[in-house]
């Protein structure tokens, strides 16, 4: 065998090393001879120091891949610094290289008009997506007919519909902005990056869902296709608590549901997108024996009440008061779930104010409502203190629920007051009883009447949040919502014109204003214009509806208080709630009925129908005589002091009567 190299290493088929000149790894290269150099190898160490072969290239070759490495990342990190890494999408929308604003541009310009003018159809069953017209003709013909209970209509529903408006629905941009930077930086790091550069790589578009609407469209499916679950829970009656049943139940699983509400908004082609809705088989989350564990402690919580004391007020709460704060949540535990009760802030929060803030109203505290990024700031013109009711809630709940905790004395809780801060958000302004809500109603309707149920959801988004100034300030629906019409997103719907229900451009609105009248009218604040409906609405009270309509009706009222007043408008598919917000002036309504009074007579018509066979006719609208109705409102302060005696007259013409005849044919009895 032929002796190696100097400066090389060999070894034998068993194992014997050659026996070389000694060299060594070093970090420098001075006393290398010179074809050695690019090596770094010193002569300066014993031949038993020398590497094996093979070690000093990988070395060269890790440390020159390093190098290239931390150049690339370099590299990397400068051209995509703040963008989205290439080879990211959101639904067709490339977003590679774009940085934060310019993807937020991309996406809505592609997005956002799908999710305003899209309307999804979830059907009952397969049956029922084949004719989408028939399935929506049926569920019309037996949820448009008021005289239909709808608990015996819904076993025929077999479509619902969804659209932006009545989901409360918002393209989420700034959650897939967020989604798009991760991916490749906290998402997958470089492993992600090279599969999305070599093969693209996807994230859904997706909306932002009000929950409550959502609930309230996915648990109406529930009661059509399957049965909702309800698990055990507990009820307090009387400062006493009880085991609610509960049993299993077959439901629409929500993610699923909230996917393929998003497939159908942003990714389908056809012009009513829809999907069959499922119900699966959803096992009770809570046991009767869990409940029951949970009534035990509830009832020894409770049982001795709580002593509040504050700067400038005291309550005493007894268990039967403690018991209407109680409420409890299913929360997951590890693959289970438990029940958990606690103390309720927003069920405590009036009765505590009431009585440990008896010096509050002396404060005269007044308050502005500004917007800011489309939420309502509450500004304060006034010191003052707020009791932190909240915290001392969430202190006494911890310990009358904690585990280890057996209640033998009634817990005494002192709660602080810090000073009041000169801005504050919408909620927190409320939680601290810096503002309340001064009145609130809430009118129903059909699920239906999709088209009016758009222009009413419209509506009431068009009014919500509308601010009424202090110190006189005027509201008017037609100068806040506009002019209601096609080109601002109504649709045609049934709406009462000269006496007769026809289909016209933003028929419902005029229930938005008959809700936004009755909360004012309870408010006590004085109303400068309403009209009434041409046709009497007994789904309102008497002498209580308002009709508008752009330019010449509308609906007008002040605010007298020295404080801001906020309109709050929400709706769920079957109702809409007008809040009025802001420092409660103490109004006390009442009101005296005046009773009806019968007005004109009458006529009848009769209209030659050429289409109709001769000698025949029918009815088209049956005659209505006039009446009229009044009402009497008075208001008082805290006191009872008068502070204003208005009066509603109603009047309703007559309707007339209308035969349809066919040619030839006498109006019938003539």
């Amino acid at each position: 065998m032929s002796k190696p190299a100097r400066g090389t290493a060999s070894y034998s088929r068993r194992g014997a090393r050659s026996d070389p000149e000694p060299f060594a790894v070093s970090l420098w290269t001075k006393d290398v001879p010179k074809k050695h150099r690019g090596l770094g190898l010193s002569p300066a160490l014993r031949r038993d120091d020398l590497p094996k072969r093979g070690i000093a290239k990988p070395l060269v070759v890790a440390g020159v891949a390093l190098v290239l490495v931390l150049v690339g990342g370099t590299v990397d990190w400068a051209m995509n610094r703040g963008k989205v890494y290439p080879g990211i999408s959101v639904g067709e929308v490339d977003l590679g290289g774009k940085t934060a604003e310019e993807a937020r541009d991309l996406m809505e310009a592609a997005f956002v008009p799908r999710l305003v003018d899209t309307r999804v159809l979830v059907f009952a069953s397969e049956e029922a997506s084949l004719d989408p017209e028939e399935s929506l003709r049926i569920t019309e013909e037996y949820f448009s007919d008021e005289n239909i209970p709808p608990e015996e209509a819904r076993p025929h529903r077999l479509v619902w519909q969804a659209d932006a408006i009545s989901l409360v629905a918002t393209f989420d941009t700034e959650g897939l902005v967020a989604d798009a930077l991760a991916c490749g930086r906290k998402d997958g790091g470089i492993i992600r990056r090279l599969q999305a550069l070599a093969f693209g790589s996807r994230i859904e578009p997706r909306a932002r869902y009000n929950q409550d609407a959502f609930d309230a469209l996915a648990h109406d499916i529930d009661l059509t296709i399957g049965e909702p679950r309800v698990n055990f829970g507990i009820v307090v009656e009387e400062g006493t608590a009880y085991v609610s049943d509960g049993h299993d139940g077959h439901i629409v699983d929500r993610d699923d549901f909230r996917r393929a509400l998003d497939s159908a908004f942003f990714l389908s082609e056809e012009e009513d997108p829809g999907f069959v809705a499922e119900a699966h088989y959803a096992p009770l989350q809570v046991t009767h024996e869990m409940a029951q564990e949970v009534c035990d402690k509830v009832n020894d919580a409770i049982g001795l009440g709580a002593y509040f004391t504050a700067e400038n007020g005291v309550l005493d709460a007894d268990k039967a008061t403690l018991g209407t704060w109680v409420a409890t949540d299913i929360e997951p535990s590890g693959r289970d779930w438990r029940l958990v009760p606690y103390l309720d802030y927003k069920l405590a929060r009036e009765t505590l104010l009431d009585k440990i803030s008896a010096d509050y109203g002396d404060q005269e505290t007044r308050v502005r409502f500004v917007m800011e990024r489309n939420m309502p700031i509450v500004k304060l013109d006034t010191p003052g203190t707020m009791p932190l009711t909240e915290e001392a809630l969430k202190s006494l709940s911890a310990y009358i629920f904690a585990a280890d905790t057996h209640v033998v004395s009634q817990p005494r809780v002192t709660v602080a007051s810090v000073p009041l801060p000169s801005k504050m958000g919408f909620e927190e302004a409320l939680d601290y009883g810096v503002i309340a809500r001064i009145a609130e109603f809430t009118t129903e309707y059909t699920t239906y009447a999709t088209e009016r149920n758009h222009n009413i959801h419209l509506a009431a988004t068009m009014l919500n949040h509308s601010i009424v100034e202090r110190d006189g300030g005027i509201w008017s629906f037609n100068d806040t919502a506009g002019d209601c019409n096609e080109g601002a997103g109504f649709r045609g719907a049934g709406a009462i014109v000269d006496g007769e229900i026809v289909d016209e451009i933003g028929g419902g609105i005029c229930q938005v204003a008959t809700t936004v009248f009755n909360a004012v009218y309870d408010s006590g604040f004085p109303i400068v214009r309403r009209h009434n409906h041409t046709l009497y609405m007994p789904a309102y009270p008497e002498g209580r509806d308002a009709a508008v309509s752009w330019p010449d009706l509308d609906l007008r009222w002040k605010n007298d208080s020295p404080s801001d007043v906020l309109l709050v408008m929400s709706y769920t598919d079957s109702t809409v709630t007008a809040g009025l917000y802001g420092v409660d002036p103490g109004y006390q309504v009442t009101t005296l009925e005046g009773g009806w009074s019968e007005g004109e007579k009458f006529k009848t018509k009769r209209v030659v129908d050429e289409t109709m066979a001769e000698g025949s006719y029918y009815i088209k609208t049956p005659g209505e005589d006039g009446s009229s109705v009044s009402i009497v409102r008075t208001v008082t302060d805290r006191e009872g002091n008068l502070l204003l005696q208005d009066s509603f007259v109603s009047v309703y013409p007559p309707i007339d009567e209308v035969i349809l005849v066919g040619p030839n044919t006498p109006a019938p009895g003539a």
